[in-house]
């Protein structure tokens, strides 16, 4: 009971291979909070993943095709690929500022790319499901995107977006003819896209009106060329979507696709899950690859209750939020203030008083009361003792269950969830100091308490790496551990080490 394993089984069965994406991010403007929070939930996701013993793949990149990326280089007086070369920089640099471990950044101008989604538009013709035609309708190329009558009123979409009338010439996809397929698929995969909410929104546009997809465009040059059809560029949703194929080495390397794509996970917006749900998994099935395990969706973020927007001028700069708050702190505190697949709030106010009652007040002042306590008293970590009392016991078995909890509650995407739960761990372990008194203690006693209480420090710091990954290897040093955590296993964990003199771990902000 006492020793807990970090290789969780599942069943009989390991936990399986994971391949998580985030949405590879439009390069017309800066990054904002929203890609902030997308790229730290991915990691989030990635790095429990690891912990509890399973292996990953993580891709992230940026979309640099597309009409709005023209018009906005032209405004620019620069080249397309000028452009894009200049700004898909600050996203590189913000997935490296926020410690999101990635295995592979890819641009969709990359050649390899490129090649993938030729070879994914010839596979779609091979299908019969292709055909030409001529579109005419509404479209916004802010969203890049096509829209119905109902969906358009006083020239806008329904979330804003200005619309043109358009005429042109393009190659369909038989978008219509895999309504029953995916609502059969989704009605037998009811998980596949998180949390319910969406998954039930999904149901409800395929119940709707299902229209053929335009998937070439011949009004601008700025794309993927076709070279079947001259004049022809692919409609950037297919491009950018292809991408989680060219970081798998599609369609050439197997055992890449074998090994990760059975079990992959797109993290999005739920601005593109229309894209990513129905889209994506019916041009996959028509090429006869299976659609994304799972399609986990996240919602928008608020300022002071407030749209967050250029004309509000409240538009947030994340890497000015990094740099005020600290990298681990704002990932705790953005993974705590939106309740996954809901829409949250960004309201400093509240931020510093959970950044100094959570973290500076529960989480830092445990770890600082007991390594203080225990470094002027011993060299070394102190090992577990072997005879302990009931107390002692319940408070290890709290962190055994919590585990438990939150295999199942990541599995869902309840990053939340998660900390809430590592919160109540961390006040059990405040309650059980106050109430062993361990300065009162003396002789075995007082080393039998303080023993429990450096396990515990191990164990939340474990669990704390997910989301605050530096914070986690500072409480690691403080134990005397200062190797690569990632090829650590528990039982190397347990090994006495030599004591650091702890120092505050977080510092307070005004009211």
């Amino acid at each position: 009971m006492l020793n807990m394993h970090l290789s969780h089984k599942n069943g009989n069965n390991q936990i399986p291979n994971a391949f998580f994406s985030a949405p590879i991010f439009y390069v017309n403007g800066a990054p904002h909070l929203g890609h902030l929070y997308t790229s730290i939930a991915v990691d989030v996701m990635a790095r429990f993943r690891r912990m509890i013993g399973g292996l990953t793949y993580v891709s992230v990149g940026t979309d640099e095709h597309g009409q709005k990326v023209a018009q906005s280089a032209s405004e620019a007086k620069e080249s397309p690929q000028k452009f894009v070369d200049r700004m898909y920089i600050p996203f590189l640099n913000l997935v490296n500022k926020c410690e999101m471990k990635y295995d592979i950044f890819i641009r969709t101008t990359y050649d390899e790319h490129k090649k993938v989604a030729q070879h994914f538009y010839e596979k779609l013709v091979k299908s019969k499901y292709v055909y030409e035609g001529e579109y005419e309708g509404w479209y916004s190329s802010r969203d890049e995107a096509f829209y119905a009558d109902t969906d358009v009123k006083d020239g806008k979409a329904l979330n804003g977006s200005k619309v043109t009338w358009v005429k042109e010439k393009c190659m369909f996809f038989a978008l219509s003819k895999f309504k029953d397929k995916l609502l059969k698929y989704y009605q037998e995969n009811i998980e596949s896209i998180l949390p319910y909410s969406r998954y039930q929104e999904v149901m409800g546009m395929l119940n709707a009106n299902l229209p053929d997809l335009a998937i070439t465009r011949t009004r601008f040059s700025w794309g993927i060329p076709i070279e079947q059809l001259p004049g022809h560029v692919l409609y950037v949703w297919v491009d950018a979507l292809t991408n989680y194929l060219t970081v798998l080495g599609y369609p050439n390397n197997e055992y890449q696709m074998k090994k990760w794509w059975p079990n992959s996970v797109h993290v999005i917006g739920k601005d593109i899950l229309k894209f990513h749900a129905i889209y994506w998994p019916a041009m996959l099935m028509a090429v006869e690859l299976q659609p994304p395990k799972k399609i986990v969706a996240h919602g928008w973020w608020t300022v002071n209750g407030h749209k967050m927007s250029k004309s509000e001028g409240n538009v947030i700069d994340p890497f000015a939020l990094i740099d005020e708050y600290g990298v681990d702190e704002i990932r705790y505190l953005l993974m705590t203030e939106m309740s996954f697949g809901q829409d949250g709030d960004f309201n400093e106010k509240r931020m510093n008083a959970r950044l100094n009652s959570d973290l500076c007040n529960e989480l830092g002042n445990f770890i600082q009361r007991v390594m203080m306590f225990c470094y002027k008293e011993y060299e070394e970590t102190l090992s577990l003792f072997e005879n302990l009392t009931n107390v002692d016991i319940e408070l290890l078995n709290q962190s055994n269950a919590f585990l438990n909890s939150a295999i199942k509650g990541m599995e869902n995407a309840k990053i939340h969830i998660y900390l809430s739960s590592l919160r109540s761990l961390v006040r059990l372990c405040n309650v059980y100091i106050d109430e062993q008194k361990p300065w009162k203690l003396s002789g075995e006693n007082r080393k039998r308490v303080l023993s429990v209480l450096c396990e515990m420090v191990k164990r939340v710091a474990i669990f704390m790496e997910p989301i605050m990954p530096l914070k986690a290897k500072s409480v690691f040093a403080l134990l005397g551990y200062m190797d690569n955590l990632d090829k650590t296993s528990w039982n190397e964990l347990l090994k006495v080490n030599k004591l650091q003199k702890p120092e505050p771990m977080f510092t307070s902000r005004g009211k």
